[in-house]
Parts: structure tokens; C-alpha cells; sequence
């Protein structure tokens, strides 16, 4: 059987579930930084993945390294240029869900609600976004699946 324990009475879950490089440099910065809850009130913080400027550039430089990249946006401009090839740009099935905006490669399907960052395969970067979404103080401790469906509604 489970039962609440609020906050402070929590110690080990608490313990197991705190980040160390999050850890407030004081007690004081501690209480203004954290909610109180007691047994009556409950809070609901809701939050959106987006990228930070610095991730967003970082996004950038390596998408201009990368060459997979480098030739979906060639073949992007290559038909914007060109009505004819703009035609048959949205018949291509291998490129038809790219678009290019403020120098990010876009992809977005049909059924999707916005389109989404495409990520160049470089490990540091997508490491950095996954650690965006997961080590949030808003979030929780989101599990792989929870974390897996937040990150594939704003990036690709």
C-alpha cells in the first residue's frame, strides 16, 4: 500500500530523486526556490520544451558540420529557387517534410501539430537536449517514455 508523505517528511524518496549539480548553495536560497506544500494544497506546474538560445546555436553550428544536413538544405533551396522544382519538391517523397527557417532545418508531417528542430547527429548536442527535458526543476523525474514523447513533439 502507498501513502502520501508531503515534502519534507519524504527524506528518501527526496534524496534518491534530488539532482547534486542543482543543489542551492544555501538553506535560505533552498525555501525561496522551493513550494510548500502542505496535506491541503496541491500545485500542477505545466511546462513546454523549447530551446534555449545558447542550444539553439549550438544546433546551428552543428548543422552547418553536418553533411546529411548540408545536402536536405541544398536540395531545399535548390527548389525554392526554381517553381518547377518547387513542384516537384513537394511530390519528392524523400525531402517533402523538410522546410528551412531561421537557418534550422524543419520537418514536420501531416499529421503533426508543429513542426519540429531537426538534430544533427552529433552525441554532446542531442546529449544537451535530452538533459534539457529530463533534468528540469518543473518536470520531475519524467521515466524513458514520458521523456521520449516530450522530445519527439519539439525535435526530430
Amino acid at each position: 500500500m502507498f501513502s502520501y508523505l508531503p515534502g519534507a517528511k519524504n527524506g528518501i524518496v527526496d534524496a534518491l530523486s534530488r539532482r547534486l549539480d542543482l543543489q542551492p548553495e544555501t538553506k535560505f536560497s533552498h525555501d525561496l526556490s522551493v513550494t510548500s506544500f502542505d496535506d491541503t494544497s496541491y500545485s500542477l506546474a505545466i511546462s513546454e520544451v523549447s530551446g534555449d538560445s545558447e542550444l539553439i546555436s549550438r544546433i546551428k553550428k552543428s548543422s552547418k558540420k553536418n553533411r546529411d544536413v548540408q545536402a536536405i538544405f541544398a536540395a531545399i533551396n535548390k527548389c525554392k529557387s526554381n517553381s518547377k522544382l518547387k513542384r516537384e519538391h513537394q511530390q519528392h517523397k524523400k525531402y517533402r517534410y523538410y522546410s528551412e527557417a531561421n537557418m534550422l532545418l524543419w520537418y514536420q508531417k501531416p499529421a503533426d501539430d508543429a513542426p519540429r528542430i531537426v538534430v544533427p547527429n552529433d552525441v554532446k548536442l542531442r546529449q544537451a537536449i535530452i538533459s534539457e527535458c529530463h533534468g528540469t526543476n518543473y518536470g520531475g523525474h519524467p521515466g524513458t517514455e514520458r521523456t521520449y514523447s516530450t522530445l519527439a513533439c519539439h525535435w526530430y
